[in-house]
């Protein structure tokens, strides 16, 4: 069943915030798993290879099956990166740049900022229609 209030995303958002800052949008957005770009990648580029920890399961990440996987458990994923690589960006639903209290939507994923929102009024419906 689709969760309209909160629905499943794949958001990337610059690294090197404060810890107070990653729970304080890990509140406001329903986060359910934060992790690094690295772990991001691995995951993806295990899921696309169909091996992960020794197991070969037969399914690819271009089978649908990790984003189905995700979508289908409302999960909202942040990944803590580097903005400047361009690795599987084209899986984000959302890339975020926070700065000096206020979060902004990068235009079409890859910038420049366009909407800046104060982080006390960030709401994932708000940020996907921007």
């Amino acid at each position: 069943m689709a969760n309209l209030l909160n629905p499943p995303a794949v958001i990337f958002i610059n690294s090197g915030l404060h810890p107070k800052v990653i729970q304080t949008i890990e509140r406001q957005l329903y986060i359910t798993e934060t992790m690094s770009g690295e772990e991001f990648n691995a995951r993806v580029d295990g899921y696309s290879s169909g091996y992960i920890d020794g197991y070969s399961d037969g399914y690819g990440f271009n089978d649908g099956y990790v984003d189905g996987y995700y979508r289908a458990y409302d999960q909202r994923i942040l990944v803590l990166c580097n903005l400047y690589t361009q690795r599987n960006r084209e899986k984000a639903d959302l890339v975020l740049v926070y700065r000096y209290g206020l979060v902004y939507v990068e235009s079409k994923k890859r910038g420049p900022p366009a909407k800046g929102i104060s982080i006390q009024n960030v709401y994932l419906l708000d940020l996907l229609k921007s």
